[in-house]
Formats: C-alpha cells, structure tokens, sequence
C-alpha cells in the first residue's frame, strides 16, 4: 500500500506543482520559522560553549598591568607608567598628566583605550602576556600605527 496520497496537480502563480513539491516547501516554511524563531531567542544550544567563560577579576589585570612600560617610537624613547588607583587603571607618560585608561567592549580584558584630554587623541592599548601568564608587553595603536612596548621588570 502507498502511503502517499494520488498525485495532484495544483495550478499556482508560477506552473504546476505535485504533491511533493508542495510538502518540500511546507517544510522549508517551517524550518524557516523555526530558525527565525531560534535567533530571536539567542544562539540555539548546539551553538553555546560548553564551558562558558569564567568571569574576569579585572581589579587582578589591572594590578598585573601596572608598572612601567617602555616604548620605542621610530628611535624616540618614550616612558609610559601604568597604576591602578581607586579601582580604575591610569597611564601617565613621563612628564605628562595621568589619563584614566578605559577597559574596551568585547571578550579581551586586556584591551583599554584612551582620548588625552590635552590634544584629543585617540589610543587603543593591547596588553599582552608571556608563555608563563605574566603581561610583559603593550601595543599602542593610534590612527593606522601601532608601537610595541616592553615591561621593566620589578626591582625589589
């Protein structure tokens, strides 16, 4: 016995359809549907992390970033000393005001950014760690350059 109904031919807009043809886009529909419905709603469950992100203690970052930084700009030394002071992360070049350094939207940590008050320019900072988890450099990139810059490390 078949179990599929005769065959039917159906006049639409665009020629003639069967059976078939008719379920294949009833189920496309559907599925449609149903993925529209499913973003809707967020990232459907095979798409998640299986072990979601921990959360970041940035107050620890901010403390492992601190210190002193130096940058070599085309042969020109420059001096950049990070602190953390009332929970916020600040970066003062030598001989310059301090600016408050602001943690950037996205899953890195470790990226702040900046506009000095003085002259409006803009700066996007990248801390970067070494095999051992330590942050030993930065990158400092301001309008299509970048200037890398390496940790001192602590004397005792």
């Amino acid at each position: 016995m078949n179990p599929r109904p005769p065959f039917f031919v159906f006049k639409v807009g665009f020629g003639l359809l069967n059976w078939e043809t008719i379920m294949k886009f009833t189920l496309l529909a559907a599925l449609s549907i149903l993925a529209a419905f499913a973003l809707a709603a967020g990232l459907p469950a095979w798409a998640q992390s299986q072990n979601p992100a921990k959360p970041v203690d940035l107050a620890k970052i901010m403390a492992e970033i601190a210190g002193t930084y130096d940058f070599d700009a085309q042969g020109q030394a420059m001096v950049i000393n990070f602190y953390v002071q009332e929970g916020k992360l600040y970066g003062m070049p030598e001989g310059e005001t301090a600016e408050l350094l602001t943690p950037m939207k996205g899953d890195n940590p470790l990226k702040f950014d900046v506009t000095v008050s003085g002259n409006g320019q803009y700066y996007e900072l990248e801390f970067s760690c070494d095999e051992k988890g330590l942050i030993v450099k930065c990158t400092l990139k301001t309008q299509g350059q970048e200037v890398v810059a390496k940790k001192r490390a602590k004397t005792v």
